[in-house]
């Protein structure tokens, strides 16, 4: 599908909005896993002329702006936007629009979200070291399997989300653009 003009302008809108909202997340650390949902959102808005390569393009321009601007790079965002939010909202369109066998999809996202938490818990945890085992005693040894399980239950609760989430979004732009 080539790329008009309409499409190029609401890519360039949405990856701005990405943009605040990443940089936000990554500033302001207790709200960097709403900001990675939220730049998300705004990935799909391309999608209502049903354009993938647009909101692919907002996608990667939306979260390049933000770490060219963006000091700290070791923020939890960037691995939560780049990893899953950013993709699973544009597959999740893709999914819906090509009537996809709705369990093939959970299983295929709940593998993808698990992987990425599991990716966050080693990035977070371990790496970063924010969390040390003298500090929470004996759920240290357990902490992983907790990770997961609230991965799991998150996960559940944002594929329903989402979906309502996109609906809201295009009934919003339809009434918005002419």
């Amino acid at each position: 599908m080539k790329l008009t003009s309409r499409i190029i302008a609401l890519s360039g809108i949405s990856a701005a909005f990405s943009a605040i909202c990443l940089i936000l997340g990554a500033f302001i650390e207790v709200i960097d896993i709403p900001c990675a949902i939220i730049a998300s959102l705004f990935v799909v808005l391309p999608l209502y002329y049903k354009s993938y390569w647009g909101s692919f393009l907002a996608f990667i321009v939306g979260g390049g702006i933000a770490l060219l601007i963006n000091p700290n790079f070791l923020s939890l965002v960037f691995p939560l936007y780049f990893g899953f939010f950013g993709l699973f909202a544009i597959a999740k369109w893709r999914m819906l629009q090509k009537e996809f066998n709705r369990v093939l999809g959970l299983i295929i996202g709940l593998v993808w979200f698990l992987l990425v938490m599991l990716f966050v818990y080693y990035y977070y945890f371990i790496f970063l070291g924010n969390i040390t085992t003298e500090s929470i005693g004996f759920i240290s040894e357990y902490l992983i399997y907790i990770w997961m399980g609230m991965g799991l239950i998150f996960y559940l609760i944002y594929d329903n989300l989402i979906v309502k989430l996109f609906l809201f979004i295009i009934s919003t732009l339809r009434r918005i653009i002419k």
